[in-house]
């Protein structure tokens, strides 16, 4: 079965403070999206990159420089992630798996993407998750309440999916509703297979989470191969 993959990379990262959005930001001295098209570049097919228009030319301008980066497609990003998703669906055929990841992870292990493709392949669809390290308390207007967090995990990318059934999923409307793409599956029905995540595999959203990034990257030395 065919594999592709979606880089979502449309944002602007505001929480970081930098004029430049998150993505293109220099992680151990290249920019954070290289480190995470690298890790899908050896799925089969070229990785379809989803940039904010206003950056592709940048994007194009600056990967001229970097060594051992993949072949991929650039297609126009929009208002939202859940478009930017859409948008790269486009631009791909009916049949196959496609895993739908966060330019800002650069940190997944090419063995968790292998074996997210296999569960998919599977069950339809396979979603990483992590347990909640920390207490939890629910906001219930002026109020708090404790919560038991065995009961809780936090979700992850990339979430892989049979396409048919992802672009059925965006195809009913109304997707731009949904924050991530488990969630819009899950709306027509379909049960999500979660699958253990790495806690490694971080959104990079604050300045802190770049030393954190920098510190596992040299510790692992080549970044493309854990």
């Amino acid at each position: 079965m065919e594999r592709y993959a979606i880089v979502v990379a449309g944002g602007h990262g505001a929480r970081m403070s930098s004029e430049i959005p998150k993505q293109f930001l220099p992680l151990c001295g290249e920019p954070v999206l290289a480190h995470t098209l690298r890790k899908f570049g050896s799925i089969g097919t070229e990785p379809i990159l989803v940039l904010h228009p206003d950056w592709i030319n940048y994007w194009k301008d600056i990967s001229k420089t970097l060594d051992r980066l993949p072949l991929h497609r650039i297609v126009p990003g929009s208002t939202t992630r859940a478009g930017s998703v859409y948008n790269g669906l486009n631009a791909l055929p009916v049949n196959g798996l496609v895993a739908v990841h966060d330019a800002a992870r650069p940190l997944i292990s090419n063995s968790l993407i292998s074996n997210l493709f296999k569960q998919a392949e599977l069950h339809g669809n396979a979603v990483p998750v992590v347990e909640c390290r920390d207490s939890l308390r629910q906001l219930d207007r002026n109020d708090s309440r404790a919560v038991d967090r065995s009961q809780f995990r936090i979700v992850q990318t990339p979430q892989v999916f049979d396409l048919t059934l992802l672009q059925h999923a965006f195809g009913k409307g109304g997707f731009e509703l949904y924050s991530d793409e488990a969630s819009l599956v899950e709306s027509i029905g379909v049960p999500i297979h979660l699958f253990p995540g790495e806690e490694s595999n971080i959104k990079i959203t604050f300045p802190v989470d770049f030393k954190i990034a920098e510190a596992w990257l040299n510790s692992k030395g080549d970044s493309t191969g854990f």
